[in-house]
């Protein structure tokens, strides 16, 4: 049985609550996944070089998607949508006041758009800025990265301090 994660994170549909299993989705819509797993492996993501480019931040920095990364209740009970975007010029110590501002602005202004755009609808909204690409769940103590948690609601991200 395919994830419903990936089957999200890769053709951007959710399944059924069920599961994506064979008897639900067809042979066909698997294999898709697949291949859409395969090839968004190799292009950094899900559809990242598919979507908006990223505006100038109001610190002034420049940043690019890396990928999207939707996990259909990972938790059992919210979905999570995590942006994950790369600025070369991020450094470890910077003013907080501005970082917060640039993560707000890309769930307001990149992330919350995007999303509104696809039929699916998510809770929460994960935004991670980082000074490199680095892989999802793996450690990388050479990257300099910040994260921030944002819920949806009234049509706008309200910060969740983690």
């Amino acid at each position: 049985m395919l994830s419903r994660t990936l089957i999200a994170r890769h053709t951007g549909r959710t399944p059924p609550a069920g599961g994506a299993s064979m008897s639900c989705w067809g042979r066909w819509a698997c294999a898709l996944a697949l291949a859409a797993a395969g090839a968004a492996a190799g292009a950094g993501g899900a559809g990242a070089a598919d979507r908006a480019p990223v505006p100038p931040l109001p610190s002034g920095l420049e940043a690019r998607l890396q990928e999207v990364v939707l996990d259909v209740k990972p938790d059992g009970q919210l979905d999570y949508a995590r942006y994950r975007f790369v600025a070369d010029a991020l450094v470890a110590e910077p003013d907080f006041d501005l970082l917060l501002s640039d993560l707000e602005f890309l769930c307001n202004s990149y992330a919350l758009p995007d999303l509104t755009a696809s039929v699916a609808r998510y809770d929460r909204i994960v935004i991670s800025l980082a000074d490199r690409e680095t892989e999802l769940g793996v450690a990388s103590p050479d990257a300099t990265q910040f994260f921030e948690l944002y819920r949806v609601e009234n049509g706008a991200c309200i910060w969740e301090a983690f």
